[in-house]
């Protein structure tokens, strides 16, 4: 087994909140749900334990974020086989808190916990901020 393939199945999602509380979305690339906003995510490498370890890889590639104060599991997963329509995954979701100025790329947007509930999101990204009570 190649210690880089990646799972097929278990993924992390990623909240990233910044000390005023607000969360880093980013603008989905692919169907389904193309254009909508997104969590960040992604399939953890066979050899990344603890999975912190492919938070940190996913947030760094996708984010480009490399420092982040803290990683937190937050005990949630998702597994409704309807999901994510074509590719079933089960993602176990992480709350990474950054602090200082945090710049976001320009494809990226900062959303006040107010702003999420009226937001276009992909997937049931939504149902996951509303069930950690991260929106208003």
């Amino acid at each position: 087994m190649n210690a880089f393939e990646k799972s097929n199945l278990l993924a992390v999602s990623i909240v990233v909140v910044d000390e005023k509380g607000n969360i880093l979305l980013r603008k989905r690339e692919k169907e389904p749900d193309q254009g909508k906003w997104e969590l960040f995510a992604g399939y953890p490498f066979l050899d990344e334990m603890p999975l912190t370890t492919a938070v940190k890889r996913i947030l760094q590639e996708k984010a480009g974020l490399s420092e982040v104060a803290s990683i937190e599991f937050t005990g949630k997963y998702y597994d409704a086989p309807e999901r994510h329509p074509g590719k079933p995954c089960v993602p176990l979701v992480f709350v990474a808190r950054v602090v200082g100025d945090a710049k976001a790329p320009e494809a990226y947007k900062w959303f006040a916990p107010s702003e999420l509930k009226s937001l276009p999101m992909a997937l049931d990204n939504k149902t996951t901020l509303i069930d950690l009570g991260m929106t208003e």
